[in-house]
């Protein structure tokens, strides 16, 4: 306890010398230029040391440089100018997933400068910043090079085409693991089971020694009907004509217009080229 005081009171007597009578400097107040012994690639993560007359960042830029420094350090390519790469990384992930505001937000782009790319492209000249090459390592006369436009539409073609094949495999049938309780069925082996082995041996085992999930076929109804509606129309689509047998007085033909007067040029138009209209006679039924 005495040695505890003795050195509380050694410590008061230290703070209150002066620096300058002890040959020190401020350690507050000077920065520490003696040499360090960090490692040189924490040196290179630390960076500079910060500029004392730098003015400072408002609220709003520190969480803009938070933002950005998190989406670089999530694996997307660093901001910077309009690089090959940057577009060819751009059309790779929209052939993964056809959305453009997404590709955008996973590649640190904004939408509109992507327009701007795409009009530059398209208004362009070969040689120029928007010619992109697929395979730089092949001879020149078997490299694929083409506009960013072209491979922007490409890679969306692309994309779109593995949603079509998703929703054909929909409606076609896809295989969904059976389930009873809430707990995965597995193929049962009948030979392991009349042995009298139970467990993981009664089931029927893949390459790897695992039970093989028990699954069942099975289809979208509302997928089924769009695809239909979408390729076959005049059968499946919805009727826009209707046959009615008329059988006499007057036959009144619907016409729509937007406005009253738009109505009265409809009407004026009809009444100038009236619609011949023939009459047969239909025997009753018996």
């Amino acid at each position: 306890m005495c040695a505890r005081n003795t050195g509380m009171a050694e410590d008061a007597d230290y703070e209150d010398a002066d620096y300058d009578d002890l040959g020190l400097s401020d350690p507050i107040s000077q920065p520490y230029t003696g040499p360090r012994d960090f490692d040189p690639d924490v040196e290179n993560l630390l960076g500079p040391d910060p500029d004392p007359n730098a003015p400072k960042l408002t609220s709003r830029q520190i969480q803009e440089l938070a933002r950005r420094r998190a989406w670089i350090g999530s694996g997307r390519i660093k901001g910077g100018k309009c690089t090959p790469a940057r577009m060819m990384a751009l059309c790779s992930y929209l052939e993964q997933m056809p959305v453009i505001a997404e590709a955008c937000r996973m590649n640190n782009i904004h939408p509109t400068t992507v327009k701007l790319w795409l009009v530059k492209s398209e208004r362009g000249a070969p040689g120029d910043a928007y010619d992109l090459c697929f395979n730089p390592d092949d001879p020149e006369e078997d490299r694929l090079t083409l506009r960013f436009h072209e491979a922007f539409e490409s890679a969306i073609k692309t994309g779109l085409a593995k949603v079509e094949v998703a929703a054909m495999e929909r409606s076609l049938g896809y295989q969904e693991p059976l389930t009873h309780g809430g707990h995965v069925m597995y193929k049962p082996n009948f030979d392991a089971i009349a042995e009298g082995k139970t467990g993981k041996e009664a089931f029927e085992l893949d390459a790897n020694g695992k039970p093989i999930v028990e699954s069942v076929t099975k289809q979208d109804p509302d997928m089924i009907r769009f695809i239909l509606k979408a390729n076959m129309p005049e059968k499946y689509g919805n009727k826009q004509q209707i046959d009615v047998t008329h059988r006499g007085g007057v036959l009144v033909v619907g016409a729509r217009a937007p406005d009253s007067k738009a109505l009265e040029a409809v009407e004026q138009k009809m009444l100038e080229a009236p619609i011949d209209v023939e009459f047969e006679e239909v025997p009753e039924d018996e």
